[in-house]
């Protein structure tokens, strides 16, 4: 209890003790005494304390609804600190990203140059291939030079098949050529694959943090402050009732007891 609360107690004592004596004063046109009524001064005794833990309570309790309110402000503004470092952060990574998805397609337009040139070079080869596979030839080629040694041939049937069989020795080079272009060609293929994935992916990731600093913008830029500025005209409410309590006004409101 503190020295304005005591005070007040000490007075309504003092007035209270007044009203005892002036009753045991002897009227002069009374031979008898009143008697001091002691029920009534316990009375007013009991309502002035249980006025003044009124107060207590209620100020201990705006006093910690003070300090709630500035708890809640300080997380406020820690909740902002945090946004911004998260904000800076996405965009440091997005930066990043950014430049991964850059040698990405500057990895990619190598490539599909390089694709391109050998797809070409492939078809080109094909167009020489009479057969798909290196057995399917050889036995071709086995099978006219049989029909020389075999067969009376005219010398332009003997020159067409020489001729046939000169044909289908280079279509097997050719094919062996084609069969490991096509092999590096369908290589590159496959790393094309992986790299307009890995680009893709950056692009997502780009995305998606785009997306959250935009969140982040629109949450600094509104709710965070309208909840501050809620969190202070509360605190001020809080101040202003505290201190008219501290000066007393709610107790003057209630300073006589009932019944006097």
């Amino acid at each position: 209890m503190n020295d304005e609360q005591s005070g007040e107690v000490q007075d309504r004592q003092e007035n209270a003790l007044k009203d005892l004596n002036s009753a045991a004063v002897v009227d002069s046109g009374h031979e008898e005494v009143r008697p001091p009524d002691s029920k009534r001064f316990q009375s007013e005794m009991d309502e002035i304390t249980a006025r003044i833990r009124d107060f207590e309570t209620k100020l201990r309790s705006l006093e910690k609804q003070m300090s709630s309110s500035s708890g809640a402000k300080a997380v406020i503004s820690i909740d902002r600190d945090k946004l911004h470092s998260e904000l800076q952060d996405l965009r440091a990574q997005r930066e990043k990203v950014i430049e991964e998805r850059k040698q990405f397609d500057v990895e990619l337009k190598g490539l599909n140059i390089q694709v391109q040139k050998k797809n070409d070079a492939c078809t080109k080869l094909q167009a020489g291939v009479r057969y798909k596979s290196e057995a399917r030839t050889d036995e071709a080629v086995r099978r006219l030079e049989h029909q020389m040694q075999a067969q009376q041939l005219t010398l332009s049937e003997e020159k067409r098949l020489v001729a046939e069989i000169d044909t289908l020795k280079r279509s097997k080079r050719n094919l062996t050529e084609y069969l490991a272009l096509k092999q590096h060609v369908d290589q590159l293929r496959n790393k094309q694959k992986k790299l307009r994935a890995q680009r893709d992916a950056c692009v997502k990731r780009i995305n998606g943090m785009k997306s959250r600093e935009e969140e982040i913008k629109n949450l600094l830029d509104s709710d965070t402050t309208d909840e501050s500025e809620e969190t202070d005209t509360q605190q001020l409410e809080q101040m202003n009732e505290i201190e008219a309590l501290k000066k007393g006004d709610l107790i003057k409101n209630h300073r006589e007891p009932k019944g006097s």
